[in-house]
């Protein structure tokens, strides 16, 4: 029988180390295919971002009622994002000579709008923004107001 054992302890040595290498392998391919994947996050733009209104803007001339005022304007007003990133809703502070007004804004991109809130006060402008120029139109007391601001670098 020793021949006998001769030939069959390497064919016993081979399948168990066949057998241990299908195991690790086995076990490497779970260990692999069940490590979660990082996900990448992809940041979307704020939306007041694409709509142009976010930083700061100074006043260069108000018309009333079609009569240009020929002062020269210190008024300024910086737009900032609010919380969340996919709305349409941020917060504002308006300076001017004297005065200062700090308050939340909503744009309607669909009726190119701005509602500001402030002081218990709610008004409506319609805007336009051509690049780095801004154009606000709106009503009080029955005067039509064109005010052009452009964008503080």
């Amino acid at each position: 029988m020793p021949i006998f054992e001769a030939v069959l302890c390497p064919i016993q040595l081979q399948m168990m180390q066949s057998r241990f290498l299908s195991g690790f392998i086995l076990v490497l391919l779970l260990a692999l295919t069940s490590c979660k994947k990082e996900e990448e996050v992809v940041v979307q733009p704020d939306r007041l971002e694409q709509v142009g209104i976010l930083g700061a803007w100074r006043l260069q001339a108000r018309a009333i009622n079609g009569i240009t005022n020929m002062s020269v304007h210190f008024d300024t007003i910086e737009f900032e994002t609010g919380s969340a990133s996919d709305d349409l809703k941020g917060n504002f502070r308006s300076v001017s000579p004297g005065s200062e007004t700090d308050g939340q804004f909503e744009v309607n991109t669909g009726e190119q709008t701005i509602l500001f809130r402030f002081n218990d006060s709610e008004l409506v402008y319609v805007f336009h923004i051509p690049g780095n120029d801004m154009t606000f139109t709106f009503t009080d007391d029955d005067d039509l107001f064109i005010e052009d601001w452009s964008r503080v670098e």
